[in-house]
C-alpha cells in the first residue's frame, strides 16, 4: 500500500497530523475524505483536514508527519473556516495506479 493511496488514508481518518514547521508544528487532524470518482485504475480524491484558528498555514507545499504513514510532502490549500474557528485545508491527489 503506497503512503498517499486513498485506501491508506482511509485507514486514518480522524487522527492527528503535524505540519512540521521551523517555528514548531503545527497539530492537523484528518476530518474526511471526499473520493471524486476514482476507478481501478486512476484515484481522484480529497483530503480535509482541521487545524487550530490561532495558527493559519498559507497555501503551499508542507513536510506532514503521520505516526503510521510516515513524513509527506504535500501541497496543502486553506479553504475555509469551521463555525468552532478552526481552520480547514485540503489536498488534492489526482494518481494513476500503478498496476
Amino acid at each position: 500500500m503506497l503512503n498517499n493511496s486513498l485506501s491508506a488514508f482511509q485507514t486514518v481518518t480522524g487522527s492527528k497530523f503535524e505540519v512540521i514547521l521551523a517555528s514548531g508544528n503545527v497539530p492537523l487532524v484528518l476530518s474526511k475524505i471526499i473520493d471524486h470518482g476514482s476507478t481501478s485504475a486512476h484515484e481522484q480524491f480529497s483530503l480535509i483536514l482541521l487545524g487550530p484558528g490561532t495558527q493559519f498555514l498559507p497555501q503551499q507545499i508542507y513536510s506532514l508527519r503521520h505516526e503510521s504513514l510516515g513524513e509527506l510532502e504535500l501541497f496543502l490549500v486553506p479553504v475555509g473556516r469551521e463555525s468552532a474557528g478552526s481552520y480547514q485545508y485540503e489536498i488534492v491527489f489526482n494518481c494513476f495506479i500503478d498496476k
